[in-house]
């Protein structure tokens, strides 16, 4: 089935744009690995007012100071035996605070079988380090699909390559560029 490559009003328009800040938590470690789609995973109850499914928009990324405890996101990762590089953003050098386009995944993950609810933010960007415990901003601009569950991984892959088309192509507008700086 084809699908648009561009989704939404040429205005944003309500219930958007919806800004978050907060912090680069480390997720399930799939996006990466085995999709070829890393993602920052941040808290997903602060979008609760979104549906689940897919979305598009702006993320910054920037660097953190450490906080005096140990977040329990990564004592969570150590449970599921997952070793992350926890450097608050120190890695990013010249492209912190840089605007970038995202896409991003709410909800449960139906191929994965997830017992709880995750917001998969993939900044489309090839960055040379992981960014665990940094800070992020995203502006959330448009819904570009519903969740839903895949026959393979190869098909999962093929769909979220074209909902990063559809993101960049739909940002590709005055009103959505426009909107990077809510967040940068």
């Amino acid at each position: 089935m084809t699908r648009p490559l561009i989704v939404g009003p040429d205005q944003v328009g309500t219930p958007f744009p919806v800004v978050v800040e907060t912090t680069v938590e480390a997720g399930f470690g799939r996006g990466s690995a085995e999709l070829g789609c890393p993602t920052a995973n941040i808290p997903p109850g602060l979008l609760a007012k979104l549906d689940t499914g897919v979305y598009y928009g702006w993320a910054v990324v920037d660097q953190a100071r450490e906080p005096a405890t140990v977040p329990e996101w990564v004592e969570q990762a150590k449970q599921r035996e997952r070793k992350i590089d926890v450097n608050y953003g120190s890695k990013l050098g010249p492209l912190a605070g840089t605007c970038f386009p995202m896409v991003m995944s709410i909800g449960w993950n139906p191929f994965y079988d997830n017992k709880q609810k995750s917001a998969e933010v993939h900044i489309i960007h090839q960055f040379p380090d992981s960014f665990y415990g940094a800070a992020i901003k995203i502006v959330v601009l448009g819904f570009i699909r519903n969740e839903q569950s895949y026959d393979s991984v190869d098909a999962l892959i093929e769909d979220i390559q074209t909902d990063i088309k559809v993101a960049l192509h739909s940002l590709d507008r005055p009103a959505y560029a426009e909107a990077q700086n809510l967040i940068s």
